[in-house]
């Protein structure tokens, strides 16, 4: 603040205005004016942001109002002749104090404020023709974004919402064409979402250069802002609540994000109906560069922002889930919830801490409104089950209170079937049944024995079979936080659909033994974004210390050295537990991490000579054939792990993959593969089904099949995870450019892009570094821009300490797969880490093809050859068929540079059996024409 400035100004009445609101904080003066200051403060009591305005007299405080404010007085005090006043801004004139508001990181606004006048002004006359179609009829109304006007559209006859949108207007030249093109972009791409409760975009384009939309008209039925306002019933504003949360869902399982949902932004038809509007359009409006390397904007309305967009961190989709909570709770208490102090946000509190509604419907919004994302519903369609299914089943271990308590239960369940909607004709089970039907299906000791089986066979070293027993035990006893936690510990890997399991457990956390509770509190930090692995593996040292002796807590620790690569702890604890499976595992996994394959082979088939049944050993040992193309004993070692568990899915695509790449035959593969089908769950079967189906189509040149059984993937995944929304696209960039279709990759790419805000983050995908690496792939950022992002990426992973990847797999992602010609190859191999090991699971087919291309471009063929050798001959072809065929063609350019044309003729050959029938295949193509010296 400049004391200059200020110093007219009376300290005490200074000091007044910053105590108009309690946990007001005045941050800096915003303009200045004759008679009257400006500034901008900070109501840390409502977690936003507002102006607050000195002014010498009522005169002042009117000119102030009308000048740059531009809004209202929502509560005003003196002292003495000084008129102090918090001003409401009005939503038209936000954008004004955008920068500074908000605190975006790209500095205060250029030049002066512009002027207010062309802002209510009228872009349209009422009864002209807007683009030669639209007739306009009358003007609606202004908002944040710009103007609302009827119209009829004269092609379609139908009556339209014309919105004609203000895109940045401070940007200048460029940067304000490419802000319309971004808004025009994503308004095409959000006008692919159909469905009953989001207001459908007819059209998208710019006349006369002012970027427009054409809308559905809702009618007259006002917005949600409105609508709380008037006698509505609860049950009707819960139905309004589910439909808003359905919208939400369906978009963000389309990769949309809307990131700024608010009252305002709900409208509603004329039968009550309601329908959300402006979805990503407000994205759409930020105009930082691909350098800010970020995916959040500083956009949307402070009151209903999370902690992690006010605050300026990384969003996606959950920043719509906390906003639609602090919604709920206004709409069905009719007052805002009030926040404390950001600086003072605690993992797993909410904005919601109590109101007079049930208890079900009250613990909905405190998961909604968790500060901390992660504690959040992993997606909509979950927080949507526990919204319609208030709890109204009653466990076993009540049973011996006796009548009382079940009519109390029967109480809450009818007042939660009100609560949802269902009227006085809605009918709930009596509480008998419930209690006969959760005997039935989930008696107590039956949970408890799943846990226990569970707890051996991880002993025994079949940890996959142990988790889905745990899984089994909570899907009986979904409040059992036991199972939960054992489901957390004992995963493989850390990802999205884990923090479910780490919320439920936190919130059952009473249930626990001390032990227990201080394991959840080691891998908590774990399921955070990014994950936390040095606080974890401290907490898990402490936890060994304490509990030496506790089964499950040494468990625990052996999975947690190997998820979080904590190699040389991993190999002296193997050490200290002597001759048994658990020893023999993790000592192979660590052997696995150190690229000791021989030693890590020796301790696999010990493990398995010690305890046959040890599937984990089986699990390795058949990864460990594939990846060095002993097709035959990796396919016997898949034969032994279905016949110990032909309910598991995962050994079908290791026996599919060594069959197919011991006799090259698609339909052996497929059948296989079809039998691992019917051990998928039904939601998943169709988007796996369609992935199998595309990797067998690449493999035989069916680009066409390959296209079809994409986009089946596409509309078939409801997954909010960004690596099963992200690959699709990621595949789609690849098969585009194979094909020769810039223009079509360049389109997939951007929308990896554009949609990736709406996944929930992956542990093992950074959508941020991967939608880079896409634009510049198909060539729409420069090298130099792509640099820049991958610098400050690679910065920001070396903060966040210790990771899940090993600096080799890191070093691949960020430059391997990011080359595109001699000049990348050459910095990805002067980049390389020393310790270059890959972890096995990443010592495949496409790894070996990809590291011996690089080698081939920089002109280092004695690396090369045997690299691309491996890649070819190898049984994990199916993992990556596109990067399989490429091979080949790349092996014979290596060979023909060698000399050994005859080799490298053979090679061309395959190619062109494999893809030949495809005239658009680059790659068969430069193999056709390499065979021509053959001749």
């Amino acid at each position: 603040m400049s004391s200059a400035k200020v110093a007219i100004l009376p300290a005490d009445a200074l000091k007044v205005g910053v105590r108009i609101l309690d946990h007001l904080h005045l941050e800096e003066l915003l303009d200045e004016r004759e008679g009257w200051h400006l500034f901008l403060a900070d109501n840390q009591a409502l977690s936003e942001f507002v102006l607050l305005a000195i002014a010498e007299s009522t005169d002042a405080l009117a000119a102030c109002l009308a000048g740059p404010g531009q809004g209202r007085v929502a509560r005003e005090t003196t002292f003495g002749s000084w008129h102090i006043a918090e001003v409401e801004l009005d939503e038209a004139h936000l954008w004004l104090f955008r920068d500074k508001l908000l605190r975006t990181p790209r500095g205060s606004m250029r030049g002066t404020l512009p002027s207010t006048s062309g802002l209510v002004e009228r872009q349209l006359e009422e009864g002209s023709v807007f683009n030669g179609r639209y007739h306009i009829e009358r003007w609606l109304g202004q908002g944040g974004m710009g103007e609302v006007y009827r119209a009829a559209d004269g092609t379609f006859q139908r009556p339209v919402a014309i919105k004609v949108v203000r895109v940045d207007a401070s940007a200048e030249g460029g940067d304000h064409e490419q802000a319309k093109r971004r808004l025009l972009n994503e308004s095409r791409m959000v006008a692919t979402l159909k469905h009953p409760n989001i207001v459908e975009i007819y059209d998208a384009g710019e006349c006369d250069g002012l970027p427009y939309l054409a809308l559905e008209l809702c009618g007259d039925g006002g917005n949600l802002r409105s609508a709380m306002k008037t006698e509505a019933s609860q049950e009707e504003r819960l139905q309004w609540l589910s439909q808003i949360a359905e919208a939400l869902a369906y978009a963000h399982e389309h990769g949309i994000v809307h990131r700024d949902v608010k009252p305002e932004n709900v409208l509603l038809t004329d039968d009550k109906r309601v329908k959300v509007a402006d979805f990503g359009i407000a994205k759409a409006l930020r105009t930082e560069r691909l350098q800010d390397d970020t995916t959040f904007g500083i956009v949307g309305t402070p009151r209903y922002m999370a902690p992690e967009q006010l605050l300026g961190h990384r969003l996606d989709a959950r920043a719509d889930q906390y906003a639609w909570g602090v919604m709920a709770y206004e709409v069905l208490t009719g007052v805002h919830p009030r926040m404390r102090d950001l600086a003072s946000f605690q993992k797993g509190d909410s904005v919601v801490t109590g109101a007079s509604l049930p208890p079900y419907l009250r613990r909905v919004l405190q998961r909604a409104t968790a500060n901390d994302p992660c504690a959040r519903y992993p997606n909509f369609r979950k927080l949507l089950a526990e919204l319609h299914r208030p709890p109204c089943i009653v466990a076993r271990r009540w049973l011996a209170a006796g009548v009382a308590v079940l009519a109390a239960a029967g109480a809450l369940c009818s007042m939660g079937a009100r609560m949802k909607g269902g009227g006085p004709t809605s009918t709930q089970p009596p509480i008998a049944s419930a209690v006969a039907q959760v005997a039935a299906a989930a008696p107590k000791s039956e949970a408890e024995g799943l846990l226990e089986q569970g707890i051996q066979f991880w002993a025994d070293g079949s940890s996959m079979r142990a988790r889905a027993l745990f899984t089994r035990a909570a899907q009986l006893e979904p409040n059992n936080g036991r199972a939960h936690l054992l489901s957390l510990a004992v995963s493989a890997s850390i990802n999205p659909g884990l923090q479910d399991d780490a919320s439920v457990a936190f919130a059952l956390r009473g249930q626990f033994a001390p032990s227990e509770a201080t394991l959840l509190q080691a891998l908590n930090p774990l399921v955070e974004h990014p994950p936390d692995v040095a606080t974890s593996t401290q907490r898990i040292e402490e936890l060994a210390s304490t509990y030496p002796d506790d089964p499950v807590v040494r468990l625990a620790r052996a999975q947690h050295y190997v998820r979080s690569r904590e190699t040389h702890r991993a190999l002296n604890f193997a050490a200290s537990l002597g001759n048994n499976s658990t020893a023999f595992w993790l000592g192979a996994r660590a052997q696995l991490q150190l690229g000791d394959v021989a030693e890590a082979r020796s301790l696999l088939e010990q493990c398995i000579a010690s305890s046959p049944s040890a599937m984990d050993c089986l699990t390795w040992l058949t990864f460990l054939e594939a990846a060095d193309g002993r097709c035959e004993r990796s396919e016997e070692t898949a034969r032994k792990l279905i016949a110990k568990d032909s309910s598991n899915p995962f050994p079908y695509y290791s026996l599919a993959n060594a069959v197919f790449g011991r006799t090259k035959s698609t339909e052996a593969a497929r059948g296989i593969l079809q039998a691992r089908l019917e051990h998928t769950s039904p939601s998943k079967r169709p988007a796996l089904q369609a992935t199998l189906e595309f990797d067998l189509h690449v493999y035989d040149g069916d680009f066409t099949g390959a296209d079809r059984e994409l986009g089946v993937r596409q509309s078939s995944t409801t997954s909010s995870d960004a690596n099963f929304r992200g690959m699709p696209l990621i595949y789609r960039v690849e098969m585009e450019l194979e094909l020769g279709r810039l223009q079509e990759a360049r389109r997939a790419a951007r929308e990896f892009v554009y949609r990736s805000e709406a996944w929930i983050p992956n542990a093992f995908m950074d959508t941020n570094i991967d939608g880079a690496r896409l634009l510049y792939l198909t060539s729409q950022v420069s090298r130099a821009e792509f640099r820049l992002v991958r610098e400050k990426f690679i910065a920001k992973q070396d903060e966040r300490g210790p990771h899940f990847s090993s600096p080799a797999n890191r070093w691949f992602d960020d430059y391997v797969e990011a080359v595109l010609d001699a000049t990348d190859a050459k910095e990805a191999i002067a980049a390389m880490p020393a310790d270059h090991v890959m972890d096995i699971l990443d010592r495949d087919a496409y790894a070996d093809a990809r590291l011996g291309h690089v080698y081939l471009l920089a002109g280092r063929l004695g690396e090369a050859i045997p690299l691309l050798n491996r890649a070819v001959s190898s049984c994990t072809i199916l993992m990556k068929p596109l990067t399989h065929v490429q091979a080949l063609l790349w092996l014979g350019e290596a060979l023909d540079q060698t000399g050994d044309h005859g080799g490298a003729c053979k090679m061309y050959t395959k190619v062109v059996e494999r893809w030949g029938r495809e005239p658009r295949s680059v790659t068969a193509r430069r193999a056709r024409a390499k065979l021509s010296s053959c001749r």
